[in-house]
């Protein structure tokens, strides 16, 4: 049996080394700006659930910073909303960079914009699929800490696995619309709902192969990051080691904020220059993927 997620991994390289040499700088910026919102090693960076650890203050004092809270919360709303939108948009860009060879953001940014709206919407609420159980969570245990009350800590903990099965639920749907809806979205015009259901007949008839894929992606993302992580430390040491012997010898704090910027500058650049291969390599290898399933697409 021919898996899909392993055949074309050699494809992938010679595409992406087809598009990215002779190295071009102007492409490589532009690559460069996209990666940063679409994409990237992890698959997906628009649905994500934290949980810091559960303040023991009381609900007296919760009411109390309601006010600033309530700031905060509009802050970050506002940013995830510009961020989280932009991000949608690139998903397109990206997808039409890589099937035209063409990186130009102006035009195909305009031309992402209505697509773009519907794919933040549909990930604004897998979002919230997966983070209002959680919060939900929670709030009754810092309502159980408040009060001491057993029984809003015992639903806490019952609760707790519903919440993760239902994140994860997210973000395996966001990762799948990104990786094969978005391209069948592009190629015929298309909602999510209907581009999902353009893709489920093939998900459906040829699962144990993207079930293969999830697992290839998983482990190329483990490689990426471990990637990157090896290039950010094999620059951060050195220039940690230099940046304290400068300290030691007295030099000026202006000198050292000036030393401080332009290494901050290198290193955005060197991890910009890991990023977009990465970027690149992996969403090819989900579109030649497709392009192989029996979706009614073909990468050109």
């Amino acid at each position: 049996m021919d898996w899909y997620a392993l055949s074309t991994l050699d494809n992938a390289l010679d595409e992406t080394r087809s598009l990215l040499t002779p190295v071009q700088v102007g492409v490589w910026l532009r690559l460069a700006v996209v990666a940063v919102f679409a994409g990237g090693a992890t698959g997906t960076r628009n649905v994500s659930v934290f949980v810091e650890a559960v303040p023991t203050w009381g609900v007296r004092d919760a009411l109390e910073t309601a006010p600033r809270l309530a700031v905060l919360v509009a802050i970050a709303l506002a940013l995830f909303v510009v961020l989280g939108f932009v991000g949608s948009v690139m998903e397109f860009v990206l997808v039409s960079a890589l099937r035209t060879r063409t990186v130009g953001l102006r035009g195909q940014f305009a031309a992402a914009l209505a697509p773009g709206l519907r794919l933040f919407g549909f990930r604004a609420a897998l979002g919230a699929l997966a983070l209002v159980p959680v919060s939900a969570v929670v709030a009754l245990i810092v309502v159980a800490l408040g009060t001491e009350s057993v029984a809003l800590a015992v639903v806490a903990v019952v609760l707790v696995p519903v919440a993760g099965v239902l994140a994860l639920a997210a973000f395996v749907a966001s990762a799948a619309t990104t990786s094969f809806v978005v391209p069948l979205m592009q190629d015929g015009d298309l909602g999510v709902l209907d581009g999902w259901r353009a893709f489920w007949p093939t998900l459906r008839g040829e699962l144990r192969q993207f079930v293969a894929y999830a697992a290839v992606r998983f482990g190329l993302s483990v490689l990426a990051g471990v990637l990157t992580s090896i290039v950010a430390g094999a620059f951060a040491v050195p220039v940690a080691l230099a940046f304290a012997g400068l300290a030691l010898t007295g030099v000026a704090t202006a000198v050292l904020v000036a030393v401080g910027a332009l290494a901050l500058l290198l290193a955005l650049a060197l991890l910009v220059a890991v990023q977009v291969p990465v970027t690149t390599y992996l969403r090819y290898h989900s579109l030649l993927v497709l392009d192989a399933s029996d979706a009614e697409f073909r990468l050109r």
